[in-house]
């Protein structure tokens, strides 16, 4: 174990020695929604910072930290649950692989890991014919995201992602099955469209 991980810190130096490094900030607007559930988009707002690891001219290397503010709006009888509005934050950890493919735009794509900071969906629950809320939601999600951007300036970015999630957003068939809406139970992924922008200040040419 030991020398696996002295041989990822060895070759992150040596990639990092040879490659253009910049630290950028982004931001910009969230339309989140959840799969297979009665529902509308919910607007919201990420914003993170990323670090470019530029090794060549066609390809970029961009690790990247965000604060994600996520959720849906549900249009069914969900009487169980408290809100009606689902409100879900996130911690996201992403590695981006950037491709020119002229001489402004690129296309993205990389895996992301996010773990969940704070939610409101809490189920209602009964004991002795007395109700409790629980928590009923994964604490952490893995998937996607794939989009482009353009770049207005060398340092100014105009962006359009997709993020789809991998794992369900509900531990439990607690939405489908006290509705009654499916015969067999259906996953609830996560999925968001971002629009943002992106700006890169220079560590080293």
């Amino acid at each position: 174990m030991k020398k696996i991980i002295f041989t990822i810190f060895t070759l992150a130096i040596i990639t990092t020695s040879y490659a253009q490094v910049n630290f950028g900030l982004r931001g910009g607007l969230n339309l989140s929604d959840y799969s297979n559930l009665e529902s509308d988009k919910k607007t919201d707002l990420y914003f993170g910072a990323f670090l470019s690891l530029k090794l060549g001219d066609l390809y970029t290397l961009q690790p990247e930290l965000t604060y994600s503010k996520e959720g849906t709006k549900l249009n069914g009888n969900y009487d169980r649950l408290q809100s009606n509005t689902i409100k879900a934050n996130f911690f996201s950890a992403a590695i981006i692989n950037k491709f020119n493919i002229a001489k402004r735009a690129h296309v993205v794509i990389g895996p992301y890991l996010d773990i969940r900071m704070s939610e409101n969906i809490d189920y209602r629950n009964f004991n002795d014919n007395n109700y409790y809320y629980e928590s009923v939601t994964n604490g952490a999600d893995i998937g996607f995201i794939a989009g482009f951007g353009f770049d207005v300036t060398d340092s100014f970015t105009i962006e359009a992602r997709y993020k789809q999630g991998f794992i369900d957003t509900f531990d439990v068939n607690y939405l489908d099955g006290y509705n009654n809406r499916y015969n067999n139970y259906n996953s609830h992924l996560n999925q968001v469209i971002q629009v943002g922008i992106a700006y890169k200040f220079k560590l080293r040419k």
